[in-house]
Parts: structure tokens; sequence; C-alpha cells
């Protein structure tokens, strides 16, 4: 092991210059490389980090390149028919389960659930909810099938645009409506790492050109409709249009509606009352 984990070390130095972020990245690729990739431990180099090292240098993401990610203490399968779930999003759904443990048998709509991430955590910590997860792409879903069945929940899977209309008019009474919607812009692109650009999908990435906030202006308008009273939204949204979220929901008639920060201190995280 100490000589795979030297050989990865040495050919990954120069493709990410932070040392911390390369030992990360190594110790990804250890821990979560399929058991056969460790049979010709012994003799050789095993050919699967051989192809591991090829994927990195080209840009892949490790969690593509190991099939898995990890959230909120969960192991999720990924790939490139979803997002790599991100620490801001672990916050989000530990912000909604705070918010919403108190509630007896809370109904829960996820949009936008990719790898199911959101939908499955919440699952696993409130046995007691009825969870509902939408996805435009049915290659997501059943990438988040996968998941909710290897951790053992029962999450209401369906394919959905959450920007036609006619996705809302089945539903009714929810408590609570989360989402890490497509948001970014054209503009905001640039700031974005080049292996999120080139591999990670663009439909769950990129809000529609002409509006990129169109997710937000759809889930202020329908979630009313389809929320109790007193129930809650729960967006994940973009440093650059936080502001911009926040007054679209109070002009579409919300209450208390809050942007509170993430571990950096940005507004990342939206919270409106119907």
């Amino acid at each position: 092991m100490d000589d795979l984990r030297a050989y990865l070390l040495r050919q990954l130095s120069g493709v990410f210059t932070d040392e911390r972020e390369v030992r990360q990245v190594v110790r990804a690729l250890i821990e979560d490389a399929p058991r056969t990739a460790l049979v010709e431990l012994d003799t050789r180099i095993p050919v699967w980090f051989e192809q591991a090292v090829t994927r990195l240098k080209a840009g892949e993401p490790v969690q593509y390149v190991t099939g898995k990610a990890h959230f909120h203490g969960l192991v999720l399968e990924v790939g490139p028919a979803v997002l790599i779930p991100r620490p801001e999003t672990e916050e989000m759904t530990d912000l909604a389960w705070k918010r919403a443990r108190h509630m007896a048998h809370p109904r829960i709509l996820d949009i936008g659930t990719g790898s199911g991430c959101i939908a499955i955590v919440l699952a696993v910590k409130m046995k007691n909810a009825y969870i509902e997860a939408w996805d435009i792409s049915g290659s997501a879903l059943e990438v988040a099938a996968r998941n909710a069945d290897r951790h053992g929940v029962e999450v209401r899977l369906l394919q959905r645009d959450a920007l036609d209309q006619r996705s809302w008019s089945r539903e009714h009474s929810l408590d609570l409506i989360i989402s890490n919607p497509p948001y970014i812009s054209a503009q905001e692109s640039v700031f974005m790492d080049s292996s999120v650009r080139n591999h990670e999908p663009v439909q769950a990435l990129y809000g529609p050109a002409d509006d990129p906030l169109a997710f937000y202006r759809t889930i202020a308008r329908e979630g009313r409709n389809v929320l109790r009273q007193g129930g809650m939204t729960i967006c994940e949204c973009s440093e650059f249009s936080s502001g911009q979220v926040a007054e679209i929901f109070v002009d579409a008639g919300w209450h208390d509606v809050e942007l509170l920060p993430d571990m950096q201190g940005k507004e990342r995280f939206l919270v409106a009352l119907s």
C-alpha cells in the first residue's frame, strides 16, 4: 500500500498544486477504489489506479473516477448524470432538518434531486417523513434510486420538470420545499473550476439562458399553492444573486424571508415561509 500511495502522490503532484488537496485525492482513490482494483497490489500498481491517474490528469473529478461521494456521513453513488454533492448542500440539508425535525409527519419535496443526496439524508434522519423528489433527468433518478436502496430509505422519485406548471398541479399540503436548483449564469461560469465546467451535467448547473433565476421564480410562484399555511421553502443560491432571489420571494408574498450564510460567511441559503 505504501508503494501505491507513493506512486499516486508522485503522479498527481503536478495535477493538483496544493499538497493537501493531492493527499486528499490520493486518500479518496485508495479508500473508495473498488475492491477488485487491489487484486494486483502485491505484484504491481493495479491497472485501475493507472487509469484513474489518466482520468484525473484529464481534469475529471475524483468522485467520478471512484463513482462515490461522501455526503453527511453517507457514501453515495455519483456519475456524470448527477452533480457532485458539495459541503454547502450538506449545510442546507442540516438547516432543513433542524427546521423540520419538530414536525410530526412532515411532507417534503426536494426539487432537482440529482443523486438524491438531500432527500436521502432527510429520509435517514426523519423516519416519519414523506419525501418526494423530482428531477427532469431520468438518468439522475436512476442514480438516486440506487442510492435510496443502498441506504434503505423510501423516497418517491418522480421525473418532472419543475418549470412546467403542470408538474405542480398534483401537489398539496406540503410542509417543506427544499431545492438546490440550476442557477449559474454564463457570467458566473468563469468562476467555476474547469473540472466542473467540463465534466458535471450542464442541465444541473445552469439556469435557463434567458433567465438564470427561473427556478426560484417558479418555486416562489407555485410553492405557495402547494405548501400548507406556515410551510417553508429552503433554497441554495449563488452568493452573487442571493439578494435577487430574496427579492423574488418577497415580491411573491412570502413571509419572514431571510438569507443565511454558509460556513465561509457567504449568503447562500434562502429560507421563506408561505
